[in-house]
């Protein structure tokens, strides 16, 4: 079931006592104060009606307006009922559950259209970019151990070539920091020579 997979482990052992106290759900503890998502109404409303997911809502959610909102628990109900899982894409379904109550849902994607295609993609980038993050990390991690045990270390990321996961460690340990390749400290060692012996020669 959507909604149950879309809410928190403390929603599911607050759902469980309540299976348990049916005829005395005036004993279960509620919870603390959370986001009131459509999957735990949705969750409510199934379990004890609509009323009783409107009535969970004012003790849990500090989002519940003052005024009586049973009629947007009970149309949420509905428009959750009448998802066509088969032919809707899970993270937008996902999404929907997870969302607030009381704030703008996202769409329910249909499968094979635009803005599917365009969610798999995002989805995609931003998993590459998670493992980029976590691989950056690791080598940073290694350069940590490295510097610690090793004095020279440091020297050799700075001249190391920019594949080296020593240097890569020290970048990702150190943004904005701009290491120069060998070939290109190269460069500069011989124009410091050059500039030194020119120098030299040019002095009385």
């Amino acid at each position: 079931m959507a909604s149950w997979e879309a809410v928190s482990d403390e929603v599911r052992h607050v759902f469980i006592e309540a299976n348990c106290k049916h005829d005395t759900l005036n004993t279960i503890d509620l919870g603390a104060h959370r986001v009131y998502t459509v999957a735990e109404a949705t969750l409510w409303a199934s379990f004890g009606g609509v009323s009783f997911a409107t009535q969970v809502a004012t003790v849990v959610s500090r989002e519940a307006p003052a005024a009586r909102f049973g009629k947007k628990i009970g149309s949420l109900f509905k428009e959750a009922k009448a998802i066509n899982f088969s032919q809707s894409t899970s993270m937008s379904v996902l999404k929907f559950f997870q969302s607030s109550v009381f704030s703008p849902r996202p769409r329910v994607l249909r499968k094979g259209t635009a803005a599917a295609v365009a969610e798999a993609a995002a989805a995609a980038a931003a998993a590459h970019a998670a493992s980029e993050l976590a691989d950056l990390e690791k080598k940073a991690s290694f350069y940590d151990t490295a510097i610690r045990d090793d004095e020279g270390a440091r020297d050799r990321a700075r001249r190391a070539e920019s594949d080296d996961p020593l240097r890569q460690g020290m970048r990702g340990r150190t943004p904005g920091f701009c290491l120069a390749s060998p070939r290109a400290a190269a460069r500069r060692s011989w124009w410091a020579s050059t500039s030194t012996s020119a120098s030299t020669r040019s002095s009385p």
